[in-house]
């Protein structure tokens, strides 16, 4: 399983966390039978302190990385020279890109996938 997907798995599963826990606090709040809305549950401030609390969960877990991520891949292509040999599918030492892994990442086929290359890359075969 990809990177990418991996992270998708996680965030739906804080989501369905945070629906959780915003289902239980809900029920938690108004199962009192008190007719005044400040009676019972968190309150107003407990509700923001919920809320910010939720956001610093939301950011150090995903977007912190996917920031960090961007920043080294605008690193990598900064330091890309004209002339310079990059590989697309192959192998490259020890990492390895099928037609058939990079077609799971945009959701097609690979023969779509190979389709798609055009005439200004030369096609090297080894």
């Amino acid at each position: 399983m990809s990177k990418k997907f991996a992270r998708l798995g996680l965030a739906a599963g804080t989501a369905a966390l945070t629906g959780a826990l915003c289902t239980v606090t809900a029920f938690a709040s108004s199962g009192s039978g008190s007719s005044s809305g400040s009676a019972g549950g968190m309150g107003t401030v407990g509700y923001l302190i919920f809320m910010v609390l939720l956001f610093a969960v939301m950011y150090f877990i995903l977007i912190r990385p996917q920031k960090k991520k961007d920043k080294e891949a605008k690193a990598m292509q900064g330091a890309l020279q004209i002339g310079d040999e990059i590989v697309i599918l192959g192998s490259q030492g020890d990492y390895e890109i099928t037609a058939d892994m990079m077609a799971d990442e945009i959701d097609t086929i690979n023969y779509e996938l190979i389709c798609m290359f055009g005439a200004r890359l030369p096609r090297i075969y080894v």
